[in-house]
């Protein structure tokens, strides 16, 4: 990632504070499995350069942005690697939920040391001229053994209650989502494009083989073979609400503990979950 573009994040989005916090008297949310963050933007005009600089990143493996200049790459990520129509309106635009998912490539590769397993771009079909399907972050930490597959979520709403618990809010999906099946589904998807893998991911690779290998293999049995944990991140970006920071945060966190009840999931991994809460000032953003 170029210096440029990493100190453009770290002077843009700033952590606050962890969860559970005990000064606050705040915990973590009651799905949680580790702890949680809560970061703010400097500001909106900063958030929205970071989002223009990084589109790039998001749509491209590193060993591929040497070969054209910025504006290039830049004009390319916008008409083949992601869904964008120039001629849209400005509300239209808005909506496209890539602009979440460059923040959230973002913040796991500055901030939790999770590199890229492959460029979005790179799963993005320009015929089909829709979202990209999957998970919104394939990211990657060998960690002692251990190969932790960082496939997260982002919601990018005006409101926290739609991002959460809506139609489509990330938690309203978390089962499938979190679910062999739904992981099975995404690994494929990058199995079959093991050319475009970015550098780092060697760790992968064995597991993508034998994917390629046996078509019928489970994951559970992927698992134990390979050391396997999903690490599912779930950023949300919404509205600070007038009340301050701490008010947004103690009443995302009222929301979750109210409207969410017990949840199981259908997956034979280990799982990590926990959420990266960033209010954002009247952004009156709806994007999925």
């Amino acid at each position: 990632m170029r210096q440029s573009l990493r100190d453009l994040i770290k002077n843009t989005i700033l952590l606050k504070y962890k969860l559970p916090n005990t000064n606050l008297n705040f915990s973590n949310t009651k799905i949680s499995t580790e702890e949680d963050s809560c970061y703010t933007s400097d500001n909106n005009d900063k958030l929205a350069l970071l989002i223009y600089n990084a589109v790039i990143e998001y749509a491209f493996n590193e060993y591929e942005l040497s070969d054209y200049d910025f504006d290039t790459l830049h004009r390319r990520a916008l008409t083949r690697k992601l869904k964008f129509n120039d001629d849209a309106t400005d509300e239209q635009k808005l909506k496209y939920g890539f602009y979440g998912e460059v923040v959230l490539y973002c913040m796991l590769y500055i901030f939790y040391g999770a590199p890229p397993v492959i460029a979005r771009g790179h799963l993005y079909q320009v015929l089909e001229n829709g979202e990209t399907k999957g998970y919104d972050a394939y990211h990657l930490i060998d960690n002692n053994g251990t190969t932790e597959l960082w496939f997260g979520e982002v919601k990018f709403f005006s409101q926290f209650g739609s991002a959460t618990t809506g139609p489509n809010g990330a938690i309203t999906n978390l089962q499938k989502a979190i679910s062999d099946d739904y992981l099975n589904r995404n690994l494929i998807a990058i199995s079959e494009r093991t050319n475009d893998l970015a550098k780092g991911s060697s760790s992968l690779v064995p597991i993508l083989a034998d994917i390629k290998a046996n078509p019928d293999l489970k994951i559970s049995e992927l698992s134990k073979k390979h050391n396997i944990k999903l690490v599912y991140p779930i950023l949300i970006l919404y509205d600070e609400k007038r009340g301050g920071y701490d008010k947004t945060i103690e009443d995302s966190l009222s929301h979750i503990k109210n409207k969410v009840g017990d949840l199981s999931f259908d997956t034979s991994l280990d799982v990590s979950l926990f959420f990266i809460f960033t209010p954002v000032y009247g952004s009156s953003v709806v994007a999925d």
